[in-house]
Parts: structure tokens; C-alpha cells; sequence
């Protein structure tokens, strides 16, 4: 009997829910009612569970996704017919890997080696997924961050952050890969430091977008909230100092947008509580942004904006009072 899988290829899962039902389904025949399979039907059996196990089971589904993408990428360039069947195995990639523990066999099949040629497609929408992917997989799950440290894939999506030529939604999904990779991860966060990053999530503050300047703001605040003060905490608050975001985020307050606004002062709340240099900063003639903020404070008293939003604000301005 020639079969079209392996015993040990069908999950013992299946094997013991079709043992149950057998088992269900002949409660209280005879001895003489219950009788061994035949070949044709042992054959048919082996290949329905094959079948159904090769196209349902999630593990062996992802085996199948990532040897596509293997398969694709030995070919060079894709074209548009494989362009298209590569978005929708990341797409069924990423809806798997939600699962914490099929995310950990993404790496065991070899799936890290793939991130980089992915990344480094000329399509955005292959970026965009591809980083998506990575964020899924970092996602709250300390085992597969490490890995991805590990897999020096963290410099080429810094460099998705830094390349102008980047379309802005590359650049959101890319920064929201790095938040998942970094968060709570003391090894990703000092790496992107080490790797400049900072810097450029600074410089994207300038950008046209304004949603992807907000998901800067709340990045930078985590970033600089999770880094520990034994690893140079206050010199890394000193030097966004020094990159002029504090006049940044003064600019991004005095904008409409109130997403914006909340981001950018729980931003500036982090960077004055925990940097001196800061609050100088705040206090300096040239600059005059405490007495810009002073004023802005005001205008929102006056027209009764969210009490919450004022409070922080007040707190900011007894943060920057000069102190001997």
C-alpha cells in the first residue's frame, strides 16, 4: 500500500480524535459488529487525514508557508505572479504566529533567514508585511525578541527608519516592528541605541505624516522610559536634548492634531523628569519654550480643554522651575 504521507507526519492528535470517534460510534456492538479495517479503507483513512492534516494543521501550514517563500526566494527578483502569492503567505504567516508557540517554530523552520531578503524587496506593501510579521512575532514574547536580536535583522529596519526614499507607511510599519522587538528587551533597546536609531526617530518628527509623528512620540517615551540608569539612562536623555528635540516637540504641541499633542507632552513629561539638562533647556532665553508652553497652558484654561491634558501640563512647567 503506497501512502501519500507518512504515519509520523499526521499530528497523533488526529490519529486519537479518529480513535475516540471509532470508539464512540461502536458503544455497545457485539464483538461479531466490530471487525478490522481493510486495506482500501486503511488507505483511504491514511490519505483523508493526510489531506486534512497537510491543509488544516497550523504547524504543518507554516512548514508549507515559509518552504514557498524559500522556494520563491532562489529565484532572484520575483515576479508579479510570485509578488502576489508572497503577500498572501505573509498574510496567513502573520495570522499564525499569533500563537505564541507556533511563533517560537517560525524560527526552529528557519523562518529568521528569510526576513532580511523580504525587507529588502522593492515592493513597500512586502516591507509593510514583512515588518508586520516581525512585530506579531516580537510581540510580548521575550523568546522570539531575543532570536530576533540574534537574527541582526534590527539594522535593516533602522535603515527602512533612516532612507528618505522609504514611503512614510514603510517607515510607520517598520517603527512598530522595532516597538515590539524592543519592548522589554533590554538587548534590543541597547542595540538600537548603539545603532543610532534614536537619531532617526528625532528626524522623523520633521515628517509630513502626522500619525507617523505621534507613533514616534510613543515610541521614544517608551523607549526612554525602559532603559535601565545603570546603562547610561541620563546621557541618553542628554543627547536627545542636544538632537533639539525639546523645540521639536514644542512645534508638535502647537499643532491641531490632539493625538499628537497627548503623545508629544507625555514625551516632554519623560525627558524633563529625568534629564537636568532638560529643564535648562526649557529655561533658556534664546529658545523660550517654558514661556511658550506657559502660554499655550493658558489658551487651553481659557478654552476649557481636557482637564487631564492641562494638569500634565502644569506638572511640566513645576518640572522646568530652576532649582539650586
Amino acid at each position: 500500500m503506497k501512502l501519500n504521507m507518512a504515519d509520523d507526519e499526521i499530528p497523533h492528535a488526529y490519529w486519537k480524535a479518529c480513535f475516540n470517534l471509532a470508539a464512540q460510534s461502536t458503544t455497545g456492538s457485539t464483538t461479531s459488529d466490530v471487525q478490522e479495517i481493510d486495506e482500501e479503507k486503511r488507505a483511504w483513512l491514511y490519505a483523508a487525514l493526510a489531506d486534512y492534516s497537510r491543509n488544516s494543521d497550523p504547524a504543518l501550514l507554516m512548514k508549507k508557508h515559509v518552504k514557498t517563500l524559500f522556494d520563491i526566494s532562489h529565484q532572484g527578483e520575483p515576479n508579479d505572479e510570485q509578488a502576489q502569492l508572497i503577500e498572501q503567505v505573509l498574510q496567513a504567516l502573520i495570522d499564525l504566529t499569533g500563537d505564541s508557540d507556533l511563533a517560537i517554530n517560525f524560527g526552529k523552520i528557519g523562518g529568521y533567514q528569510l526576513l532580511k531578503w523580504l525587507l529588502r524587496q522593492s515592493r513597500p506593501n512586502l516591507k509593510c508585511q514583512t515588518a508586520e510579521l516581525i512585530a506579531e512575532l516580537a510581540q510580548n514574547h521575550i523568546q522570539s525578541q531575543q532570536a530576533l536580536y540574534n537574527s541582526h535583522i534590527m539594522p535593516v529596519l533602522v535603515s527602512l527608519l533612516k532612507s528618505d526614499d522609504q514611503l512614510i507607511i514603510v517607515r510607520r510599519k517598520a517603527l512598530y516592528a522595532l516597538s515590539c522587538m524592543i519592548r522589554g528587551c533590554l538587548d534590543a533597546a541597547s542595540l538600537f541605541c548603539g545603532l543610532g536609531g534614536i537619531k532617526y526617530v528625532v528626524n522623523l518628527l520633521n515628517a509630513e505624516d502626522d500619525q507617523l509623528k505621534a507613533k514616534c512620540c510613543f515610541f521614544l517615551r517608551n523607549l526612554l522610559n525602559e532603559i535601565p540608569q545603570q546603562t547610561g539612562k541620563y546621557m541618553i536623555f542628554d543627547s536627545v536634548v542636544d538632537m533639539s528635540l525639546l523645540s521639536m516637540i514644542n512645534c508638535l504641541i502647537e499643532e491641531k492634531d490632539e493625538t499628537m499633542q497627548e503623545e508629544a507632552m507625555n514625551l516632554l513629561h519623560t525627558v524633563v523628569s529625568n534629564s537636568k539638562k532638560a529643564c535648562l533647556a526649557m529655561n533658556t532665553t534664546d529658545a523660550c519654550l517654558k514661556t511658550k508652553f506657559e502660554n499655550l497652558c493658558e489658551l487651553w484654561k481659557a478654552e476649557h480643554h481636557d482637564q487631564e491634558k492641562i494638569q500634565l501640563c502644569e506638572e511640566i512647567l513645576k518640572l522646568c522651575i530652576p532649582t539650586e
